[in-house]
C-alpha cells in the first residue's frame, strides 16, 4: 500500500531538502489553504536567516517549490514561505498573456499535413526565457551560488525547464566558485550547483 503525501507535506519536504542540500538545517510545518501552501521554517542557523532576508530568494525558493508540488500533485499549487513568527506575503502573481482564439492562430492544418497516430512531427521549439523571468533566475542562480560558496555545499535545482536550466548554467559560468551541472531523465533533469574543489 502507498501512502501519498499530502500537497503540504511535499511542499515543506521540498522545501527542508533544498535548504538541507544547502548545508542549512531546519524545522519546518506548513498548512494550504484553498491550493495554497504556507511553509513556516525555524531553526538556529544563521544562514537561514541570510535566505529570510532576502525577499527575491525566499521568492525563487518558493516559486521551485510550488512547481515541484504542482507536478507531483497534477494541479496548480502556490507556496510561500514565512520564518519564525514573521509573515511573508505569496509570491505576485505571474503575468500571463491571453490565450489565442482559434481564429487568431490561423487555420487547422489539414490531415495530410499532421503526422499519423504513432509517429513523431517536428521537435517543437524550445519556448524563450521573457526578460523578467531571465533576471529573477539569474538573481536566484547568483544568491544560490553565494550560500553554495559560504557554505561548501551543493544546491540542487528542480523544476526548471531547458530553456532556464541554460539560462541558470550561463548567469553563473563565470563565477569563480561554483561549477554547475544538469542530471537526471528527460521529465526530471534538474541542476547541480556545486562549490569548486
Amino acid at each position: 500500500m502507498t501512502v501519498r503525501k499530502t500537497p503540504a507535506r511535499l511542499g515543506s519536504d521540498f522545501v527542508t531538502g533544498l535548504l538541507s542540500h544547502m548545508g542549512i538545517q531546519t524545522k519546518a510545518q506548513a498548512t494550504e489553504s484553498d491550493g495554497t501552501i504556507t511553509v513556516r521554517l525555524d531553526g538556529e542557523d544563521p544562514a537561514l536567516d541570510d535566505i529570510a532576508a532576502n525577499k527575491d530568494l525566499v521568492l525563487a525558493i518558493a516559486q521551485l517549490a510550488g512547481q515541484a508540488v504542482s507536478q507531483a500533485i497534477e494541479a496548480r499549487a502556490r507556496v510561500f514561505l514565512a520564518f519564525d513568527d514573521d509573515d511573508v506575503a505569496p509570491p505576485p502573481e505571474p503575468e500571463r498573456s491571453a490565450r489565442p482564439e482559434r481564429g487568431d492562430r490561423g487555420p487547422r492544418p489539414e490531415r495530410g499535413d499532421r503526422p499519423e497516430r504513432g509517429e513523431r512531427g517536428p521537435r517543437p521549439e524550445s519556448k524563450p526565457v521573457s526578460g523578467d523571468r531571465e533576471a529573477f533566475l539569474a538573481d536566484m542562480a547568483g544568491e544560490i551560488a553565494e550560500v553554495v560558496s559560504r557554505t561548501g555545499r551543493r544546491a540542487v535545482i528542480e523544476g526548471l525547464g531547458s530553456p532556464e536550466r541554460r539560462l541558470v548554467h550561463t548567469a553563473l559560468m563565470d563565477h569563480g566558485n561554483v561549477k554547475t551541472h544538469s542530471e537526471g531523465g528527460e521529465q526530471n533533469r534538474y541542476l547541480l550547483v556545486e562549490p569548486l574543489q
